[in-house]
């Protein structure tokens, strides 16, 4: 089973995005797939067509109540997809567990108490580093961060790679970074400068796709 985070600081990136169509991708190529929604603005959930009304068990539920598994809160997204839905009560698990001894592994002991029947497990995060991002990174092998074509989005993308510096340091936890170029039209010499210089800070964390502009993404 690979457990994979989509995450980066900066907003606006695709990581959602990417998040839903990686799933539901790999559930037409006849994986089995779990997609978490991890941010408490809920649009991985809502990109499946729920809303609040629809679900009483969240995310939210999976940090805070120990007798509640994954497989309680799960909801049919569609052939081989199964998602654990968001809400905005998602935002209050920090000041809860502000106190809270080994806060940072509340996601990965859930998923290691509960059954995973799963060949994925995708893990769609907030726009920021946070406990809830930490979570995720600390459940997961591989992080893929997108990128957009931006000066901002390359600060962010350094600012991840020193997050996963601390939590090797401090958990001793790899994490396979993987940096993916979202929303790149590359027809301007700006992008091409700023695809060079990813090539180079980033030999061997690029991956080959491209995710080109396009509007149908909106």
């Amino acid at each position: 089973m690979r457990v994979i985070a989509l995450a980066n600081q900066k907003g606006g990136c695709g990581k959602t995005t990417t998040a839903t169509n990686l799933a539901a991708a790999l559930a037409q190529n006849a994986k089995s797939v779990l997609l978490i929604d991890n941010d408490p603005q809920g649009h991985a959930t809502l990109a499946f067509g729920f809303r609040e009304r629809d679900f009483s068990l969240s995310t939210y539920d999976l940090y805070l109540t120990t007798d509640i598994l994954v497989e309680d809160a799960v909801l049919e997204a569609g052939e081989n997809l199964r998602l654990v839905p968001a809400g905005v009560e998602l935002s209050a698990v920090e000041q809860a567990l502000a106190t809270e001894p080994d806060k940072e592994l509340r996601l990965r002991s859930n998923l290691h108490r509960s059954t995973l029947p799963y060949d994925y497990i995708v893990i769609d995060c907030p726009p920021s580093v946070s406990l809830l991002t930490f979570n995720a990174l600390l459940a997961c092998g591989e992080v893929i961060i997108p990128v957009d074509p931006s000066t901002y989005s390359l600060q962010a993308a350094r600012k991840m790679h020193e997050t996963l510096a601390v939590l090797r340091e401090m958990r001793g936890h790899d994490v396979v970074p993987r940096i993916l170029m979202a929303d790149f039209d590359t027809r301007p010499r700006f992008v091409r400068t700023l695809m060079a210089e990813l090539e180079a800070q980033y030999e061997g964390e690029l991956m080959d796709t491209i995710i080109h502009h396009t509007v149908r993404f909106k």
